[in-house]
């Protein structure tokens, strides 16, 4: 349907000054310039304007021609009451909106849609001219084209003498951000750039990173001035950063309900850290429940991250640990033996588009996972695992292609890697740090660093076996109960949790705040002063006790951090201490070992 622009200012301007003077003024801030004001489209529509709401909708030169009529009519009406002061309307709250995912967006040209994703490349914020005008040399009649460059209008008609019209003046321009966002259901799968949608922002603050709701009207845009191929992009009312755990998975009341139950179990996190790791894997119970709690806690404000460090004999597979954990929202998995330096993060990229030549600020996999990032073989490529040394410190990564840039880095990190020892096995004479092969430059960074050895035990043994068999014999990879899914016991109700159930528990999880009580802050603190009264311990230490307790109480859906909490943090801790810095020769545990390894 087309839209007369004339005809719908005639039909509603006194109804639109009316509304603006008696409804939308007196909700200003008074003393706010440059306010940014929300027009509700359904309220308008319930108001008779659905002529003009549907207009905003028929092409993006129709939105903006509202737009544009309604600051100017604003302006006018605070000008009348003395007011000079200039506003940034905002057309939203559509009377219909679509809660859709990326793949849907071809079904709904001309339609308000809504979807979550991830972005993955952004333009720097520009200036596009939005308001041509044009002069008839035959007539002397002037016309305004909205974004004559956006739909190739290289020739411009007198609507009059049938003329062709002259360019004479840019009258007006809008900031401009370009995005691509990727679609959250491909689970950390990154299909490349051509693949996903391209959303066009116009908006005072840009976005480069993160996690975001989009709502936009999805437009049609021709490749050239004779093509008659389309792309598509969705031109965005509205940009919201999301945090990972409101955007990765859609939960419902049931989900919510079935969490909070299974949560008020005093083994839900044993129960939960075995339908993670599998014991055939990992049979160490304390290693299983820190890399549960570290997916819960990937990233806390003001105190930072957890980083682990797995170092596996080569019968534990490693790799397949890390790649299961991979598959939680928000994480991604990559080995780093085989990964250029390019595929980390990608700051400053040219690439083209029916729009011209912009500059990417944020490609690559450091930037798209906000949740743990699992690294395979982490010491087989010694120039790729220092440089990640300032994203595990600084929460950043500087990059050198063309110019320095820094690219955030927000993710935890979860490491893996055989010892550097003959048959990558250990050897029960020498240190754990000086078989990891990699340099106290790195160590420090971790948080907790887990040798895990390979044991021959006839009972795991046989259940290892068991299991591949059963996997064999299951042509229609069903899962096993007892293995790859368990039914917990809750006031008499039976509840399914399996590896589904888990992306949900911690994606709600994540949602939690703990407070840290005074009797919590003085249980650490005693512990802490023990330790350095008999032992050699940093605050380092001190603060992986502090962000693991918060984390324990966060995987238990807890208000407040208590003192079994802490107990359980500072056995994982210790677990650790004692396993890879306790020192022999001295009898005590002793964290400088850790900045002696020269490797």
């Amino acid at each position: 349907m087309c839209y007369n622009f004339e005809n719908v200012k005639k039909a509603y301007e006194d109804q639109l000054k009316n509304y603006i003077k008696n409804s939308l003024i007196p909700n200003l801030s008074s003393h706010a310039n440059n306010e940014v004001v929300k027009i509700s489209m359904k309220k308008l529509a319930n108001l008779g304007f659905g002529y003009l709401v549907d207009s905003t909708l028929s092409s993006i030169t129709g939105y903006y021609k509202v737009r544009d009529w309604i600051e100017e009519l604003l302006k006018e009406e605070l000008q009348k009451s003395g007011e000079n002061k200039c506003c940034n309307i905002v057309l939203c709250d559509y009377p219909e909106e679509f809660e859709i995912s990326m793949r849907e967006i071809p079904y709904y040209v001309n339609k308000v849609v809504k979807f979550n994703g991830v972005i993955i490349s952004a333009s720097y914020p520009c200036v596009l001219s939005k308001k041509h005008l044009y002069i008839c040399p035959k007539c002397g009649r002037i016309k305004e084209v909205y974004f004559s460059e956006l739909f190739w209008d290289d020739k411009v008609f007198c609507e009059f003498c049938g003329g062709k019209m002259e360019f004479a003046n840019v009258m007006d321009y809008e900031n401009f951000q370009e995005l691509v966002v990727q679609d959250l259901s491909d689970e950390s799968e990154y299909y490349g750039i051509e693949k996903n949608p391209i959303v066009w922002y116009c908006g005072a603050k840009p976005y480069y990173f993160g996690h975001v709701k989009i709502t936009g009207i999805v437009r049609e845009v021709p490749r050239s001035s004779k093509s008659r191929i389309y792309e598509l992009i969705v031109q965005a009312i509205n940009v919201e950063k999301l945090g990972v755990e409101k955007s990765l998975i859609n939960l419902t009341e049931e989900d919510v309900k079935n969490i909070k139950k299974v949560a008020k179990r005093g083994d839900i996190i044993d129960i939960l850290a075995d339908i993670l790791i599998p014991p055939l894997l990992c049979d160490d119970a304390i290693v299983r429940k820190a890399i549960l709690i570290q997916q819960i806690a990937p990233y806390l404000e003001d105190i930072g991250k957890i980083n682990i460090l797995l170092v596996t004999e080569v019968g534990i597979d490693k790799t397949a640990i890390l790649k299961r954990i991979g598959n939680i929202p928000g994480n991604n998995f990559i080995n780093i033996a085989a990964l250029k330096e390019e595929e980390l993060a990608t700051p400053y990229d040219k690439r083209s588009n029916i729009l011209g030549k912009f500059y990417t600020v944020c490609g690559g996999v450091i930037p798209r996972t906000l949740g743990v990032l699992c690294i395979d073989d982490f010491n087989e490529n010694n120039k790729l695992s220092t440089k990640l040394s300032e994203a595990f410190e600084r929460n950043v990564l500087t990059t050198n292609k063309g110019s320095f840039y820094c690219v955030p880095a927000e993710c935890s990190f979860l490491c893996a890697c055989y010892p550097k020892t003959k048959f990558r096995k250990f050897d029960q004479k020498k240190s754990i740090i000086k078989q990891i092969g990699i340099s106290s430059i790195l160590l420090k960074n971790f948080d907790l660093i887990f040798p895990i050895r390979d044991i021959p035990d006839k009972d795991r043994d046989e259940e290892v076996a068991k299991y591949i068999f059963l996997k064999y014999i299951n042509s229609d990879n069903e899962e096993i109960e007892g293995y790859d899914y368990v039914f917990v016991d809750v006031g008499g109700e039976k509840i399914k949790i399996d590896f589904e159930f888990l992306k949900k528990y911690v994606v709600y999880s994540r949602q939690i705040t703990p407070k840290i009580t005074d009797e919590v802050i003085e249980k650490i603190s005693n512990w802490y002063d023990e330790m350095r009264k008999n032992h050699y311990i940093t605050a380092k230490q001190l603060n992986t006790v502090i962000k693991l307790s918060i984390a324990v109480a966060r995987a238990k859906l807890k208000e407040c951090v208590d003192e079994d909490d802490v107990k359980e943090a500072i056995d994982i801790i210790m677990h650790y201490l004692k396993q890879v810095v306790y020192n022999p020769k001295k009898g005590i545990i002793d964290v400088i070992l850790l900045y002696k390894n020269k490797t």
